[in-house]
């Protein structure tokens, strides 16, 4: 057994010296010289970052609209992009205040020029401000802003001041009716059965909105719109006076100045307005554009004829129902608007009744609108809702004179983006017998539908 016990010691006094030598060789390289390492230095790179950089690139607006998307989504900012929307209760309590954003907005439409420019939103408390500036050419040009005032006293409320100054050019005309070409009040002097025409456009708008319920609205509003209409400079045979027969066309080539007045009731039982939400719009208004100059004498007559005066009516139903979930709703809608005559002078072409509830091309324009439109809008992601649409509109002199057999359709695809509470952004893909027609829009009001801010 000594043997054994002394082979055991000895064994264990190496494996000790040589665990021993080995702890130490660290502490003397420690105390030593620092090793020099020559060579390049460069960060590591991934195969993927090649992808990750382009992807990048083409993400950076939707991440940037992600930014506004945030700033936009208080009380005061929400309610400057949906206008006539007064705020509930809950985002009078608990909104925050004291921001300020600066953001590009762009529109781009087929067969009009391109604008681009920037908006700058601030608001502390319940006040806002909004000053927006667009630029698309020397006759392209558009300068507008704001003021709200929002707060519970008793009920919650708004308090609108606006005022817009807007130069635009090559607008189309084609005349009264659902087939202008075609519609006798239209006195053609040429070939040519499109007009252009140029417009400077200033406006006044005051408008109060005030909160009955948590889903109804009760809004009034006044605005006088200053309007100059000529020939583009380079219009040449397109130009309106020389497609339609000189003095055929009230408000072109002359100076108008309309004061309006309206009052709506609107029921909205979604609970957002800028993401896909259940829900359901009841809408209805009237109200009273009179001109505050005389119109032109007959013919053969030199005797002026009083302003013009005109009644407008009309409103919207909408449906938003589920289809699986909360995010893909299934929207029918119907809106119907009408002009009706309240004196004998003749009415501006750029008072009568138009269409920019459809989504292809808004040209005709008449007394009678008609528009009704299904569309199948989806969650993509959160602030990024899918679209698919198909519209049907008509127009004509009166609701018994319209007729069902010539509607034009339209329909398409788009995308829209945008916080809970409001849109941000819209582009849109419609296809109809008139052609192709594409809209996009950045940063621009989305529009409620109400008549002072649409033409």
């Amino acid at each position: 057994m000594l043997p054994c016990a002394r082979l055991c010691s000895a064994l264990r006094t190496a494996i000790a010296a040589a665990l021993g030598s080995v702890a130490a060789l660290p502490i003397a390289r420690a105390d030593g010289p620092p090793t020099t390492v020559r060579g390049i230095e460069r960060p590591a790179e991934d195969p993927s970052d090649a992808a990750r950089a382009i992807g990048g690139v083409v993400l950076y607006l939707p991440r940037a609209m992600v930014d506004v998307a945030f700033f936009a989504t208080g009380a005061a900012a929400g309610v400057l992009q949906d206008r006539q929307v007064v705020p509930r209760v809950r985002d009078l309590l608990f909104s925050p205040g004291g921001e300020i954003g600066v953001f590009p907005t762009l529109f781009a439409e087929t067969g009009a020029h391109a604008n681009v420019g920037a908006r700058m939103i601030a608001r502390t408390g319940q006040a806002a401000t909004m000053v927006r500036a667009g630029y698309g050419g020397s006759d392209e040009v558009v300068i507008e802003a704001r003021v709200r005032l929002a707060a519970r006293l008793p009920l919650p409320f708004a308090l609108d001041l606006e005022v817009l100054h807007d130069r635009s050019t090559d607008l189309d005309y084609l005349g009264i009716g659902q087939e202008p070409g075609e519609d006798e009040r239209n006195l053609f002097v040429g070939a040519e059965r499109e007009a252009l025409y140029r417009e400077k456009k200033t406006r006044w708008i005051v408008g109060l909105g005030v909160r009955l319920s948590d889903d109804l609205e009760l809004l009034v509003s006044s605005s006088l719109t200053l309007r100059r209409v000529d020939d583009p400079p380079d219009a040449g045979p397109l130009a309106i006076n020389r497609v339609f027969a000189p003095g055929s066309v009230p408000g072109a080539s002359e100076k108008t100045r309309v004061f309006y007045g309206e009052a709506a009731v609107r029921l909205d039982t979604r609970a957002t307005r800028g993401a896909p939400s259940p829900g359901a719009i009841v809408e209805g208004y009237a109200g009273a554009a009179r001109g505050l100059d005389p119109s032109p004498p007959l013919p053969g007559s030199a005797a002026p004829r009083g302003p013009v005066h005109v009644v407008r009516a009309g409103g919207r139903i909408a449906a938003f129902v589920p289809i699986l979930s909360n995010s893909n709703i299934l929207s029918p809608k119907i809106v119907a608007d009408h002009l009706i005559p309240a004196s004998d002078a003749p009415i501006p072409f750029t008072e009568l009744t138009r269409q920019p509830e459809f989504r292809g091309d808004d040209t005709r324009r008449d007394r009678t609108s008609i528009v009704g439109s299904l569309d199948y809008r989806f969650g993509i992601m959160r602030y990024l809702a899918g679209r698919i649409f198909a519209d049907a509109a008509v127009v004509g002199p009166g609701p018994g004179d319209v007729d069902l057999t010539a509607i034009r359709p339209a329909g398409g695809l788009g995308v829209d983006f945008g916080s809970v509470d409001t849109e941000i952004g819209q582009a849109a893909l419609a296809f109809s017998p008139d052609g192709v027609h594409l809209h996009i829009s950045i940063g621009l009001d989305s529009g409620f539908g109400d008549r002072q801010h649409r033409d």
